[in-house]
């Protein structure tokens, strides 16, 4: 029988801790899990959960130095995020920085200043981040769940938080958190996701010293979930820009609590394809979800299929439940088996949160429920329609485009740890559209099958433990070209994407020369077909515009690799001025765009009203920094090795596989992780400072909203 991939034990003061033990990598990767999120405030201030997890990340902690601050000062990366019932903070690291990152961890969960600075800060940022998700599908989604629950439920309205929610003074705002705070941010309420090349002893024994002892235990409870769905199972429907059916099942309080690695078995067992016999003939594809965002006691199925089939798939709704049930009974003397990822922390993290949800569900006594680990029989559903019905795409008729030149590269380019077969196609100026349940057939035969679009096209990454041609050459003989959709979400991801180097002419990578002779003609001779996509945007034109100053050099090894430094140790003193010494939008980042060639970004949100002086502040920023990193690196040179490398090292074969992938879209040949350690000769500081100095290296770039 499989073994699970990680021990679940107990830690001091109630606490949990999910230890996962690998030696692969020198990384460590690391979530906190609080048992508090939306449903937990107070109904007066909806989104204090979000603004107390905003204030903890960026409010100063040492030496006027924030949490996110010091993580990238210690070479890591930090994030966090507020759900239901939850609110986690994630990290991913060097080994040997974990133990004074636990350290600042300590004092930002149990010993918090509450700034009010930083308070008022926040409130702005997520009032902007709010502001910039109205009328997206995200919100749309949110507010169909919030018609499927109960009217009273608490969570029948949007909490992440706005100006109307938090829009208080800065003092007043700092009780209500220190209540919050003071209630939920205990011992007992908190599990903990570890995964280092450690011993589990040596991972358990760090934790606990970070652990107060002297905190009281509180059980926790949650606001009653019992009357989370309404009883009627009418469907709901809303506006998106592509079909879609979400069934939603209810999970049995009880069930969620004590049979979490059956349901996530069984998650993983529907997305290997045990639903494409069902589906056959109806859908595209469809994903599961365990504990959704906005439904966290629930299993869930998204269906994407054409917008006139969609009631068609609720007369099979109840099939799929039989299926369900089978599935989880079927699973429920199995244990958890490690699944390949493209990242091992994004494993991690999932694992923690369902396990912290296990926690709280455990501790809200029994419900009514029925049959199983289902709590209903009849599905909920949530159906999405784009406003253009004809939306959706559809299969090729003889619209053949002229055969295409491919570009077709054979064999691992130096690459190790890759997996046994592999094979990647890119397409530019196009999406590759799949065949009916393509990815769902592939995974029921053992191959993983990924697929991206970006703004210059839209690539296939598949890998399998037995060779890729057959299978691969069925999907490449059904598939077509559409018209890429617009890019949607935040302007400065847009903005970002604009900068990616990407071929010109499609791209064919193989394991094998049988692979290539067979499947780049397919790729040359794909159809096209003319597929309208609908628009996807704020509902309100935006008054603020993203700003973004770019540095671009040639993609050399010393060029990537000191430009990667540069992103890494900007990163957290620029978020710094931008956010909190000049009161600008929530985005103020440093991106490091790999390629040849390679870019530094410095994106920063701002109204409209002040760009011209924005760009001031931005350039003299930018000045200081790169001033103040080749005064450094002049004293510092030559660096260690795994200065360069950082958190770029893949930690699964399929990440393996993306890094090199990637290092070939962008011409960069080699990933980043794989270049060798630069000589001592090979920075020369006086270059540095010309490129710098050079207006023509240095661009600028704006998009509203």
């Amino acid at each position: 029988m499989p073994t699970s991939p990680y021990t679940l034990a107990a830690l001091k003061g109630g606490a949990q801790g999910l230890f996962h033990t690998r030696q692969s990598t020198p990384l460590v990767h690391i979530i906190i899990v609080v048992g508090a999120g939306y449903l937990d405030e107070p109904e007066s201030t909806p989104g204090l959960a979000h603004l107390l997890e905003h204030v903890l990340l960026t409010q100063p902690v040492v030496q006027g130095s924030s949490l996110l601050a010091l993580t990238e000062q210690l070479g890591g990366k930090l994030n966090a995020r507020t759900d239901d019932l939850i609110t986690d903070i994630h990290a991913s690291l060097p080994a040997g920085s974990l133990s004074q990152f636990l350290t600042y961890l300590h004092q930002t969960l149990f010993a918090p200043r509450f700034d009010e600075a930083t308070i008022a800060s926040e409130s702005t940022a997520i009032d902007a981040e709010y502001q910039a998700r109205l009328g997206t599908s995200a919100m749309r989604r949110l507010a169909g769940l919030q018609t499927l629950a109960e009217a009273t439920h608490p969570g029948a309205f949007c909490h992440h938080g706005s100006r109307r929610s938090l829009g208080r003074p800065p003092e007043t705002l700092k009780d209500e958190l220190k209540h919050f705070h003071r209630r939920y941010y205990t011992p007992s309420r908190i599990s903990v996701g570890l995964s280092a090349p450690l011993p589990q002893v040596q991972q358990q024994a760090l934790l606990d010293a970070i652990l107060p002892g002297d905190y009281p235990s509180t059980p926790p409870d949650t606001k009653p979930l019992s009357r989370r769905w309404r009883p009627t199972s009418q469907p709901v429907e809303i506006e998106g820009a592509a079909s879609s059916v979400e069934l939603l099942w209810p999970l049995a309080a009880a069930g969620l609590a004590h049979n979490m690695d059956v349901l996530k078995a069984s998650e993983q067992a529907l997305n290997a394809g045990a639903l494409t016999q069902l589906l056959d003939g109806l859908a595209d594809d469809y994903e599961a979800t365990l504990c959704p965002s906005g439904a966290t006691d629930t299993l869930a199925v998204t269906v994407h299929l054409p917008a006139d089939q969609q009631r068609e798939l609720l007369t099979r709704s109840a099939g799929i439940t039989q299926v369900i049930n089978r599935v989880l009974e079927a699973h429920t003397d199995r244990a958890l088996v490690t699944v390949d990822r493209p990242s091992l922390a994004e494993w991690l993290f999932t694992q923690t949160r369902q396990q912290a949800l296990a926690q709280r569900f455990g501790a809200t006594g029994s419900e009514i429920s029925g049959p199983g680990l289902l709590a209903t029989q009849a599905a909920y559903a949530l159906l999405t329609a784009p406003a253009n019905a004809t939306a959706h795409k559809m299969a090729p008729q003889n619209h053949a485009m002229p055969p295409a030149n491919v570009i077709s590269k054979v064999g691992d380019g130096g690459g190790t740890g890759l997996p046994p077969h592999w094979l990647a196609c890119f397409y530019p100026d196009r999406k590759i559209a799949l065949p009916a349940l393509a990815q769902k057939r592939l995974a029921a035969q053992g191959i993983g099958l990924l697929q991206h679009t970006t703004a210059h096209g839209s690539w296939l990454c598949a890998h399998g433990a037995q060779p890729l041609a057959n299978a691969l050459s069925e999907v490449m003989q059904k598939a077509w070209l559409t018209p890429l959709p617009e890019l949607t979400g935040l302007q400065a991801h847009r903005l970002l994407a604009e900068l990616t180097p990407s071929p010109t002419r499609p791209l064919l990578w193989t394991d094998s020369t049988e692979a290539a002779h067979a499947l780049s003609p397919l790729l040359a001779a794909l159809p096209e077909v003319p597929t309208p996509h609908a628009a996807e945007g704020p509902a309100t034109p935006s008054q603020r515009v993203t700003l973004m100053r770019t540095l671009t050099l040639p993609g050399s090894a010393i060029h990537r690799q000191l430009m990667a430094i540069a992103a890494k140790r900007h990163s957290a003193p620029f978020f710094q001025a931008m956010r909190q010494t000049h009161q600008l939008g929530y985005i103020a980042a440093v991106r490091f765009i790999d390629g040849d060639p390679a870019s530094v970004a410095y994106i920063v949100q701002c109204p409209q009203a002040d760009i011209t002086q924005v760009k001031l502040l931005i350039q003299e920023e930018i000045d200081r920094l790169w001033a103040q990193l080749l005064t450094n690196l002049a004293a510092e040179w030559p660096l260690p090795h795994e200065e360069f490398t950082g958190l770029d090292i893949p930690e699964t074969p399929t990440a393996v596989l993306i890094a090199h992938w990637q290092a070939h879209l962008n011409a960069s040949h080699t990933p980043l992780y794989r270049l060798s350690r630069p000589a001592p000769s090979s920075f020369l500081v006086d270059d540095w400072r010309r490129w710098v100095a050079d207006p023509d290296l240095w661009a600028w770039r704006q998009r509203a909203g």
